[in-house]
């Protein structure tokens, strides 16, 4: 669980997903760092196995640009 984490980045949340290929739970609300290239990260990852996603509140990764 991450929440909260205002100063962390899609480049830091890159780097954690890589070191934890079998993370299948990830909890972000709050994390006003990460913005719309966050979800080009996940779905850059090989073999990515996260079931659940809470972005609640990551206003700059949420937009709709990003879900067209």
């Amino acid at each position: 669980d991450l929440s909260d984490c205002a100063f962390l980045t899609t480049q830091s949340m890159r780097v954690i997903l890589k070191s934890m290929p079998n993370l299948d739970t990830l909890i972000l609300s709050f994390c006003t760092g990460l913005d719309e290239t966050f979800y080009k990260a996940l779905m850059d990852l090989n073999n990515c196995r996260i079931k659940y996603l809470d972005l609640s509140f990551c206003t700059r990764a949420a937009v709709d640009k990003t879900i067209e």
